[in-house]
C-alpha cells in the first residue's frame, strides 16, 4: 500500500521511493508462489531491466504470460479522464511496455471483457510447454 497523500504532498518523494518499492514487489512475486500461493499479478513491465529481474526472479516458476493491449487514442483519452497522470505518458508507455516481451496470449483491453476472459482461459487451458515465459528465461539465462 502506497502513501499516496504524502506521495501527492511532496513529503515521500516517490523518485526516492519507486525502484525501491518495485524492487520488493518484483522479490515479493516468487515468495508468494514458493509458498504455494497461485497469483494472478497485474502489472506494467515498464522496462527491459524490470523483464530480465522477473525473468530471473520468476523463471523458475510456472508462469502464463498474459498481453494487455489497448489502442493509443484510447490510452490517452483514459490519462485525460483520470486527471492524475502526466499528459503523454501514456504514449511514452504504449511506444516501449511490450517492445521486449513475449506473451503466451495478448488481449484488446478495448474489447468486452466476458470475451477477454473466455480467450485468456481458453488459451490457458490450450497452453503447451515451453510457456512465453519461459522462452524469455531461457534466451536470457535465467534460471
Amino acid at each position: 500500500m502506497l502513501p499516496e497523500a504524502r506521495i501527492k504532498s511532496g513529503e515521500f518523494p516517490w523518485g526516492t521511493l519507486r525502484d525501491p518499492f518495485f524492487d520488493g514487489f518484483h522479490r515479493c512475486l516468487p515468495v508468494l508462489a514458493e509458498a504455494g500461493n497461485n497469483l494472478i499479478v497485474e502489472h506494467i513491465v515498464e522496462t527491459a531491466e524490470w523483464m530480465q529481474r522477473l525473468l530471473r526472479l520468476l523463471g523458475h516458476l510456472d508462469v502464463y504470460f498474459v498481453g494487455i493491449h489497448c489502442p493509443l487514442p484510447e490510452l490517452e483519452r483514459r490519462e485525460r479522464a483520470r486527471g492524475d497522470r502526466r499528459v503523454g505518458d501514456a504514449k511514452a508507455d504504449y511506444e516501449t511496455t511490450h517492445a521486449f516481451c513475449t506473451y503466451d496470449v495478448e488481449i484488446d483491453s478495448t474489447s468486452a471483457r466476458d470475451g477477454n476472459v473466455e480467450a485468456v482461459i481458453a488459451a490457458w487451458r490450450a497452453r503447451r510447454r515451453p510457456s512465453a515465459f519461459d522462452r524469455m528465461a531461457r534466451r536470457a539465462g535465467a534460471p
